[in-house]
């Protein structure tokens, strides 16, 4: 009969041939298994009232399960977002943009009315000056949430959309502000 060290004792190997699930409860301590190990059909209840920990021992841990799936519930560490690249696939909002163009000016002027169905924003200072923006009426330097210099671009996409209207106000009246909402 085949044997199996655990815990730094030999046992002898068995094998459980049943349909219906086997607990087992290590009460609270810890597995060590040396050798190989070959499981089969196996479901790990890992929940938050009974974690299951696991450690590599600073080598590597691999699991080769057959080409069928191994699903993992809970937040990645930073190592593992770090060891392998993580392909993302984010599914972009249709809109349609509509862009207006504001002429600057040294007095509070509305850029954009408020809208809850916005995807994205985007602002572009084609002015020499300095535009300050706000979610406050009147806008002016003490209460903008960002000052935009000539010629720079602010995008808000469907991560950073806010709804609120905007508000500007210029240190110099001498171009306008290109303003695309996406809805």
């Amino acid at each position: 009969m085949p044997t199996r060290r655990l815990n730094g004792q030999t046992y002898d190997e068995i094998a459980i041939v049943t349909a219906a699930p086997v607990p087992v409860d290590i009460g609270g301590g810890a597995i060590t298994i040396e050798g190989d190990v070959v499981v089969t059909d196996i479901t790990i209840e890992n929940t938050s009232a009974n974690p299951v920990p696991v450690s590599d021992a600073g080598g590597s841990l691999t699991i080769d399960d057959g080409g069928l799936s191994i699903t993992v519930d809970g937040p990645l560490t930073d190592q593992q977002l770090r060891a392998t690249p993580i392909r993302v696939a984010t599914s972009a909002l249709p809109s349609t943009p509509t862009t207006t163009s504001v002429a600057s000016t040294t007095t509070s002027v509305q850029l954009l009315a408020a809208n809850s169905n916005r995807k994205g924003l985007l602002i572009h200072n084609q002015s020499d000056g300095i535009l300050f923006l706000s979610f406050s009426t009147p806008a002016n330097v003490e209460n903008s949430f960002l000052c935009m210099t000539s010629g720079s671009v602010l995008l808000f996409d469907q991560q950073l959309i806010v709804a609120n209207a905007i508000h500007g106000i210029w240190n110099l009246a001498d171009g306008t502000a290109q303003v695309t909402e996406m809805v």
